[in-house]
């Protein structure tokens, strides 16, 4: 499989919500992520031009009605921080920002980063 299909396996086996490629469609507001490559296959090149510890960020998009839907979501990606999963040797797990909701938004909105080693 790749990478991508990975990672949206592993989001489905951990996240209780649903995960989405690239964006959580609008109707979507009870809670989905959605998932997007950051930086693909960082890897370490050495003399002979040959590669070494592929890294692939992702962020993860998570959009919720309310603030609890998304801090729970959060706190399941927190467990996969420091672990190991499929063809990931280590992951780590950032949260980026939480944005602010006023009145008019139907939905809490924050970002978190994974960064997956093979």
């Amino acid at each position: 499989m790749s990478v991508y299909t990975d990672v949206i396996a592993m989001l489905n086996d951990t996240l209780s919500v649903p995960v989405f490629s690239d964006y959580v469609p609008e109707t979507e507001t009870s809670g989905a992520v959605a998932l997007q490559e950051v930086s693909p296959d960082i890897a370490n090149r050495i003399l002979d031009g040959s590669k070494h510890g592929h890294t692939d960020v992702f962020r993860v998009t998570i959009v919720a009605a309310s603030t609890a839907v998304v801090e729970g979501v959060i706190d399941e990606l927190e467990a996969l921080d420091n672990t190991q999963y499929g063809q990931f040797s280590k992951i780590y797990g950032q949260k980026i920002l939480m944005e602010s909701k006023n009145a008019q938004q139907p939905v809490r909105r924050a970002w978190y980063d994974l960064t997956l080693k093979r």
